[in-house]
């Protein structure tokens, strides 16, 4: 008899849940791409018309589980991870704490045996990495990726604007180790050469801080970690990276604002040359060697590796990942059919465009000051077509160009370095032929089109459909 209520008993909790537990929406009838991007669809319309509620947010994921389980298509990935990030953003955690624990590659056994430190066994320690004093003719004996240069962008962490990198590619991952050297005696003055001379003469010595970036290749999409290394003030080129203490500032700045892990360096002299105007020196920058350029070409091949993210961890149950907000507005997007891509709104931009002043953060010895030209000939059509970043900014290809990103370096970056665009066309992925003044004018309109659509990009959901469900 007791058994017979129990199992009555259970039959009325079963049927209470199930009702319940009922989908708001309609779960669909078949796992067709269509009745998949439906429901997605609903899900989404469901979500940013929430109006602050949270309510839709836990509804979604209770359908999510209803509809699919536990494991959900691969579409639906990014739905699943909005519906629970929003009503709980990462920001309530510690990132860097999350991160550190999250790093599977804790030993620097995967180095050139010639970087690493080893016990009295000959053991590969933990942590620790040291810079050769012979680096330079090693690299030259054994064919290793590096190269000293001076860079026209932001530098390291430390405050030169002379760096030096090196990279190590193999069949499972690569690694890039980048640390600033002593500025030439007459850094201003000398901003216009390709070529570094550190006042010390040493080309190898570091400041403070070494940074190593490795990609595990193994994962699809591949996935990079991130570490900042100190220097060891008891050994001579040596750095060493303390979990609990090292990676715990600074990491989530970087990871956070960088999209993608690598990104594609910009030596004064590489590729092309600007005007220089500091107070020191006023002329052209000078072009680099065809050995330099090769080599830069070299590591810029690995650096520009799409699809590398920082990953993701699980924690209290949930997936935390690594990088910008999910629903970060990016540069370069617009709904379909938008105005702001159309000749009215890019002429008037255009028109209204201003002067862009760029130099480095390293001491601001690379500065070029870019000044409309009234005269200069100003194709639409080419500036609208460049304004499609999310083409290959998307989260998949490349990183997204978010909320983050501080408006001066992608000025910067369009007009100045000239790296963006890459291309206009993702199936025909040449750069754009733009002069300085187009260059000028997408800046302004790229400015002006994100204040625009601001409000189309909280209602359509984007950052939730980037994959296809099929």
């Amino acid at each position: 008899m007791k058994r017979s209520a129990l199992f009555l008993f259970s039959i009325v909790i079963s049927r209470s849940w199930s009702i319940l537990a009922e989908p708001t929406i309609t779960c669909p009838t078949d796992k067709s791409g269509k009745s998949l991007t439906d429901w997605r669809t609903a899900a989404i319309q469901k979500l940013v018309t929430s109006n602050a509620s949270f309510t839709p947010f836990t509804e979604v994921q209770s359908d999510l589980k209803e509809c699919f389980g536990e494991k959900v298509p691969s579409c639906m990935s990014d739905l699943k991870y909005y519906a629970h990030y929003k009503p709980n953003p990462i920001s309530s955690y510690n990132v860097d704490e999350i991160y550190n624990k999250s790093m599977e590659l804790q030993s620097e056994n995967f180095l050139p045996k010639e970087l690493t430190v080893s016990n009295v066994v000959g053991e590969v320690i933990k942590g620790y990495v040291k810079i050769p004093a012979n680096f330079h003719e090693l690299a030259k004996e054994k064919n290793w990726l590096t190269t000293s240069y001076k860079t026209r962008e932001l530098g390291g962490f430390d405050s030169s604007n002379n760096l030096f990198i090196m990279v190590f590619p193999s069949e499972k991952r690569d690694t890039v180790l980048q640390l600033s050297v002593a500025k030439d005696a007459n850094p201003f003055a000398s901003a216009f050469d390709p070529v570094i001379r550190p006042h010390n003469g040493n080309m190898t010595q570091g400041f403070d801080i070494l940074t190593m970036i490795t990609v595990d290749k193994t994962k699809n999409p591949p996935v990079a970690q991130l570490r900042i290394l100190q220097k060891d003030p008891t050994q001579e080129n040596t750095y060493f990276w303390n979990p609990a203490t090292t990676n715990t500032s600074g990491a989530r700045a970087c990871i956070s604002c960088h999209a993608s892990p690598f990104r594609a360096i910009s030596p004064v002299g590489y590729k092309f040359t600007n005007h220089i105007k500091t107070d020191f020196f006023n002329g052209e920058e000078k072009p680099m060697d065809a050995e330099q350029k090769a080599m830069t070409d070299k590591i810029n091949e690995i650096m520009n590796r799409p699809g590398v993210s920082w990953g993701s961890t699980e924690k209290d149950g949930r997936e935390i990942r690594f990088g910008q907000d999910i629903d970060s507005q990016p540069w370069g997007w617009a709904p379909p059919d938008s105005p702001t891509r159309k000749k009215e709104f890019i002429e008037q931009c255009a028109s209204e465009r201003q002067a862009i002043i760029g130099s480095s953060r390293a001491g601001g010895h690379y500065r070029v000051e870019l000044n409309p030209d009234i005269n200069a000939p100003i194709s639409w059509e080419k500036i609208s077509k460049a304004m499609n970043c999310v083409s290959c900014h998307n989260g998949k290809n490349r990183g997204v160009i978010h909320n983050e990103f501080s408006p001066s370096t992608v000025a910067f970056k369009i007009a100045i370095t000239r790296e963006m665009p890459e291309s206009d066309d993702p199936e025909n992925p040449l750069p754009p032929d733009l002069n300085a003044d187009e260059r000028m004018a997408l800046v302004w309109c790229l400015k002006k089109e994100r204040t625009q659509v601001a409000q189309a990009w909280k209602e359509s959901g984007w950052w939730m459909q980037r994959s296809k469900c099929k």
